[in-house]
């Protein structure tokens, strides 16, 4: 069994499947299917409902997580306008779109 994305005209993940792919060139639809490996990371990001396929660079690029990110084609990932800041022993950070900033977020609170 593989992994299939069904793709719709704008090439954006609409459904995945699981099938043989025998199975997949008997469907009878106009839809693009794309196998790909459900353990991907990096440039082959796994397929998810709403990612967009990027043919000429073979991957899937993922839903974009906040307006203000941008898409580091280098890297393969979609980076805030500021670097996370490092975390500590008791916080982590999350990206407050509202104000375009890294909020600390104490840990057990």
């Amino acid at each position: 069994m593989s992994y299939f994305a069904k793709l719709d005209d704008n090439n954006v993940v609409i459904e995945n499947i699981v099938a043989e792919q025998d199975f997949v060139d008997s469907l009878n639809d106009d839809h693009t299917y794309i196998q790909y490996d459900k353990k991907s990371t990096g440039k082959e990001n796994t397929a998810t409902i709403g990612s967009t396929w990027d043919a000429s660079n073979s991957g899937f690029i993922p839903i974009k997580p906040f307006e203000s990110w941008s898409w580091n084609s280098t890297d393969w990932v979609w980076e805030a306008p500021t670097p996370i800041p490092e975390p500590s022993e008791d916080s982590f950070y999350i990206w407050n779109e509202d104000n375009s900033t890294w909020d600390s977020v104490s840990i057990g609170e």
